[in-house]
């Protein structure tokens, strides 16, 4: 039997399949207590995010390293156009860097961004 605590409440998982469902990212908030990831901004646009409720302007060019005892969640709008509003959520995993880039999928829409995990980095 693992015992898994989450916020006041105490889990029993008896059953190894659900065991197996903890992700990565929840086995490390587990473990740890908090997230440590790095976010650039390779676009030529001022981007505002937040991570896990806490907003940001990131400039081009420029990069952040975030550290959240929340669950790493980054929300932003994915059409830099203030007049055009499309926020999309990702989870972040814990030690790896990102980074905004134009969406080049979408050659008829200039203003398209996405956020990218940087392999290597």
């Amino acid at each position: 039997m693992l015992k898994v605590k989450d916020n006041d409440r105490l889990l029993k998982l008896e059953d190894s399949s659900l065991v197996e469902e903890l992700s990565n990212n929840a086995a490390q908030r587990i473990s740890a207590g908090y997230e440590v990831f790095t976010i650039r901004n390779e676009t030529e646009y001022y981007i505002w995010y937040t991570v896990d409720g806490t907003g940001r302007w990131e400039n081009p060019g420029w990069e952040r390293t975030w550290t959240t005892y929340g669950p790493g969640t980054i929300t932003y709008d994915e059409d830099v156009r203030a007049e055009v509003v499309h926020n999309i959520s990702h989870n972040l995993v814990n030690g790896r860097v990102y980074a905004f880039r134009d969406l080049e999928a979408t050659p008829g829409n200039p203003h398209d961004i996405r956020l990218f995990h940087i392999l290597g980095a």
